[in-house]
């Protein structure tokens, strides 16, 4: 068997255990919600073999949005870990998911500020600018300081005047 089949197969069933745990829910009800018998869902979670399509695909919606893209991209970045992570546009509610989990406290989404730390222009010609602002959440653990970034990119088109207007925003993290 491939490294690789083997890593996802690990990989899946751990998240599908982390997942039902999390949910408070039973292997029965896992079962129900993938459309699978029980002894095959415990065999999944157990990972004896991993998931077909359609058991996949109905753990992520059952996962939601934010957390079916934070199994994809963590699974990617473990699989690919020398490579660097693509950045991915996000919402706001989203980001603010991510950064409570992040901090480990979902209180978070309601107590940090957005803040640039940095701003660089990465895109000028005569009529735009396309400008990023990075962002810091800083985490301070017992051994050492740990930051999630994150940026927004701005779109800000130049006026005959010489003022800039701003056209476009959006948000993205890696």
């Amino acid at each position: 068997m491939h490294m690789d089949t083997i890593f996802a197969r690990e990989f899946i069933s751990s998240r599908m255990r982390s997942t039902r745990l999390a949910r408070h829910a039973t292997k029965q009800a896992m079962s129900q919600i993938l459309h699978i018998d029980p002894h095959s869902y415990a065999d999944l979670e157990n990972g004896v073999y991993c998931p077909s399509g359609p058991p996949l695909l109905l753990l992520l919606d059952y996962m939601g949005g934010s957390a079916a893209l934070e199994l994809i991209h963590a699974f990617h970045t473990a699989l690919h870990p020398g490579e660097p992570p693509a950045a991915r546009e996000v919402t706001q509610e989203q980001l603010r998911e991510q950064i409570a989990v992040w901090l480990e406290d979902e209180s978070a989404q309601e107590d940090w500020s957005m803040y640039p730390a940095v701003q660089y222009d990465v895109f000028e010609d005569d009529s735009k600018i396309v400008s990023r602002l990075y962002y810091i959440v800083p985490k301070l653990t017992p051994l050492r300081l740990e930051c999630f970034v994150f940026f927004e990119e701005e779109t800000l088109r130049k006026e005959p005047s010489g003022n800039l207007t701003p056209t476009g925003s959006r948000l993205y993290i890696q």
